[in-house]
C-alpha cells in the first residue's frame, strides 16, 4: 500500500531540483532516442529508457484529493449514455455493455512510465474490494497493453487498452502533448468517470496533469466510493 507522507522544506527542495534535472535529461535525450528508434526501426529501447527516466527521477510526491475537479469539459454530460467502444487486446469487450447490471468506475490513465498514473491506480487498487462489495466494477483504460507490468507492481485492477484512442476521442479527453506525439503515444487526460447500471454518466473528474510537475493531487478512490454509494 502506498504511504503518503508530509514532506519538509528540505525534501521539497530536493524534489524540485530532481524535477529540474529530469526535465533537462528528458529534452536532451529525446532527439537522440528518437533518431535511434527510427534508424533501428525499434522503439522499444527508446520507450524503456524514457519510462525509466520518468519512473526513477520524477519524485513520487503526489497525493489523493478527495474533492472533484472538472478542468476539462468532456463531450458527454451527466445523464448521457456512454459511447459503445470495443476495448481490449484479447477479449475485445464492448464498453460499457459488458458491465451492465453494475455501476462502472472508469479510470483513464497515461501509462506505466508515469509516476502520477502509478499512484492513482494504486489508490484505487487499495480500495478494489470495497468497490466490489458495493457492486461497482473498476476499469482502467490506457493506450498500451501493460497488464502484466501493472500486476507485477501489485496493482490488481482490470486494465484494457484503447490503442487508437477511440474511447478517448468519444469522451473528448485526448491529451495532445508535443513530446508524446514524437513517440507516437496516444494519451488521455487523467480522468475518472462513474456510470450507473444502465451506462448513464453520474459524475466525472478530469485533470490537466503535467509529466514533470511535482506535488499534483490525483482523484482519490475514497471520494468515489462515497459517490457510488450515494447514487
Amino acid at each position: 500500500m502506498v504511504q503518503v507522507k508530509r514532506y519538509g522544506p528540505l525534501r521539497i527542495l530536493v524534489s524540485l531540483v530532481l524535477s529540474g534535472g529530469y526535465t533537462v535529461i528528458k529534452f536532451i535525450s529525446t532527439p537522440f532516442l528518437y533518431l535511434v528508434s527510427k534508424i533501428t526501426g525499434n522503439e522499444k529501447l527508446a520507450y524503456n529508457f524514457d519510462a525509466s527516466v520518468n519512473r526513477r527521477i520524477l519524485p513520487l510526491t503526489e497525493k489523493p484529493d478527495q474533492s472533484f475537479r472538472k478542468e476539462i469539459t468532456p463531450y458527454i454530460k451527466v445523464g448521457d449514455n456512454a459511447p459503445e467502444v470495443k476495448l481490449g487486446s484479447t477479449d475485445n469487450l464492448i464498453f460499457p455493455t459488458s458491465w451492465s447490471g453494475k455501476k462502472l468506475l472508469l479510470i483513464l490513465f497515461r501509462g506505466n512510465w508515469c509516476s502520477y498514473s502509478r499512484l492513482h491506480l494504486q489508490d484505487f487498487s487499495n480500495h478494489a474490494s470495497d468497490f466490489g462489495k458495493r457492486n461497482v466494477h473498476v476499469l482502467a483504460v490506457t493506450a498500451n497493453d501493460e497488464q502484466e507490468w501493472w500486476l507485477s507492481k501489485g496493482i490488481n485492477l482490470q486494465i484494457l487498452v484503447d490503442p487508437e484512442g477511440q474511447l478517448f476521442d468519444e469522451l473528448g479527453v485526448v491529451y495532445n502533448s508535443r513530446m508524446d506525439r514524437i513517440w507516437g503515444r496516444i494519451l488521455p487526460h487523467e480522468s475518472v468517470f462513474l456510470f450507473d447500471e444502465n451506462g448513464r454518466l453520474i459524475d466525472y473528474d478530469i485533470r490537466k496533469v503535467s509529466g514533470i510537475k511535482p506535488f499534483q493531487k490525483f482523484s482519490g478512490a475514497s471520494s468515489w466510493l462515497k459517490r457510488s454509494i450515494s447514487n
